[in-house]
């Protein structure tokens, strides 16, 4: 027998089925929300920040000094 969720979730399947092609675009846009990280993978996605920033920054500095 089927959960509930389970149930409420075809349920919405098929009436996505139904809609028309801009009401289905609407219903597709609709914003997530934001995902739920644990502070390791935050962690390691400031790090990728700084470390893209650094790397940005010496492409830079590079590029002036060849100019100079």
């Amino acid at each position: 027998m089927a959960t509930g969720s389970a149930q409420k979730s075809g349920g919405r399947e098929q009436l996505i089925a139904y809609l028309e092609r801009d009401q289905l675009a609407a219903e597709r846009s609709a914003p997530l929300p934001r995902a739920r990280l644990r502070r390791s993978t935050a962690a390691l996605l400031w790090a990728l920040r700084v470390a893209v920033t650094v790397l940005g920054a010496l492409v830079v500095y590079t590029f002036l000094v060849s100019l100079g």
